[in-house]
């Protein structure tokens, strides 16, 4: 079915436009960081009481480590839609001389 939306030119644009503000605000660490501390500060001490979880430290790692975290995937995911051909931000429309 999306296949068939995208088909729709005005429907693809707008749709291109929702991903390109995702990508540029909300996959921001500026953006996205200060909601992430406040779920942590919420679930932090439950997260000490887990029995199964290796403890806060590979936690904190989980979530804004330099790989392999949330902080790093958002960035990579971030990057990827910023530098796709299709979601690049449009400059003023060329007109032949």
């Amino acid at each position: 079915m999306i296949a068939r939306l995208l088909e729709v030119d005005a429907w693809r644009e707008q749709y291109l436009d929702h991903v390109r503000e995702l990508a540029m605000v909300e996959l921001d660490w500026d953006t996205l960081g200060p909601r992430v501390e406040h779920w942590k500060a919420l679930i932090v001490e439950d997260v000490d009481r887990d029995p199964f979880m290796a403890g806060r430290n590979r936690f904190l790692q989980n979530l804004d480590g330099p790989s392999d975290s949330l902080k790093a995937n958002a960035a990579q995911r971030r990057e990827f839609l910023l530098n796709h051909d299709e979601l690049k931000a449009k400059g003023p429309e060329q007109t032949p001389d």
